[in-house]
């Protein structure tokens, strides 16, 4: 691979082709694959570099960029966190090489493959342990991490890294120009790619927490998935994330619910939702009342209350900004929210 000639160029261009279908007809195409991205991976930096970026978009495009870019970007994220080096700077010029690659190639997909990527990663970080119990073990080249050869430093260095990845893809120019020309939305799941953020983020917010705070890199991996999650929201036009607000805070999960109604009361007062129909807002007055519908007589305060706190918020800001407009739909909402806090012992005292 290191010779930068035609001729080798072209011989791996033809392993590529006749070997790598072959591959994916396995039964467990990942597990088959997965050993031949990590020998991708390890020469990714012999390659010369003005041929680097075709040879393994050639790649990943014959493996079918859908399915296994993201675990090459994983495994190439991995490698990198076995290279003992000092923290590395955090602007994007400064990123280790692998790092800057993995950007360029994800920025050689259209955005469906980009988001589905996206998507990928933050289920398997989540899928990951926070911290390894049981070391020891034989390595094995079909598994992107394996959690028994790897230490909990590495562990936090590949999400930290992971993360990093992910923000600055969804934050680049070339990113945002495609989800702004975007014009079929149902093929993009934008919907799947807040969610998974809203999920992953509790989880390493308890954790964090609960080691009071103590792990430097712990911090840095939440910092920056409530980075991706911006990053996400900025790729979705108004009437999009409203769209998703409607889903989201009907969520099975209540950290979900509770931080879709926080996006949402804070696009609102940004007055974000100005270009949206204005029905279309005051059709989640409806959820909302549902929501409202469920405050309790209990002490505790629970995530369920903070989700009902926010609720409230959301119909008073919108409220505040429609019900001159829209007195009818208001009025039966206020006496709906009178009559229930009336009889909550809580809220009167």
């Amino acid at each position: 691979v290191r010779h930068d000639d035609s001729y080798s160029y072209q011989i791996i261009e033809k392993v590529i082709e006749n070997i790598i279908p072959k591959l994916i007809r396995h039964e467990n195409e990942l597990k088959a694959v997965i050993p031949v991205l990590k020998i991708f991976s390890s020469i990714v930096l012999d390659v010369p570099e003005h041929r680097r970026l075709a040879l393994y978009t050639k790649l990943l495009q014959t493996l079918g960029p859908d399915k296994f870019l993201w675990p090459f970007i994983a495994v190439l994220l991995e490698h990198q966190i076995m290279i003992k080096k000092k923290q590395q700077k955090q602007t994007q010029e400064d990123l280790p090489p692998r790092l800057f690659f993995a950007l360029l190639l994800a920025k050689e997909f259209d955005l469906k493959t980009t988001i589905e990527t996206t998507n990928s990663l933050l289920l398997y970080l989540k899928s990951l342990p926070m911290i390894i119990t049981e070391q020891g073990g034989s390595s094995t080249s079909e598994t992107i991490f394996c959690v028994k050869t790897h230490t909990n430093f590495q562990l936090r260095g590949f999400k930290y890294t992971t993360a990093v990845f992910l923000k600055y893809l969804l934050e680049s120019k070339e990113v945002l120009r495609k989800a702004q020309a975007l014009k079929d939305t149902d093929e993009v799941d934008f919907q799947s790619l807040i969610s998974n953020s809203l999920l992953l983020i509790p989880i390493v917010t308890k954790h964090h927490e609960a080691n009071n705070q103590g792990e430097k890199m712990t911090g840095l991996l939440l910092q920056h998935l409530y980075d991706v999650l911006e990053a996400a929201i900025a790729l979705l036009s108004p009437d999009m994330l409203l769209v998703f607000v409607e889903k989201l805070i009907e969520h099975e999960s209540m950290h979900v619910r509770r931080k879709a109604l926080e996006i949402f009361n804070w696009k609102l007062e940004l007055n974000f939702f100005d270009s949206c129909d204005h029905d279309d807002l005051l059709r989640l007055l409806k959820p909302l009342r549902t929501i409202c519908r469920g405050i309790s007589n209990e002490s505790r305060v629970s995530i369920e209350e903070v989700v009902q706190q926010s609720a409230l918020n959301s119909i008073k800001i919108l409220s505040r900004k429609f019900s001159q407009e829209s007195t009818d739909a208001f009025v039966k909402v206020l006496q709906e929210l009178t009559d229930l806090l009336s009889e909550n012992e809580k809220i009167k005292k």
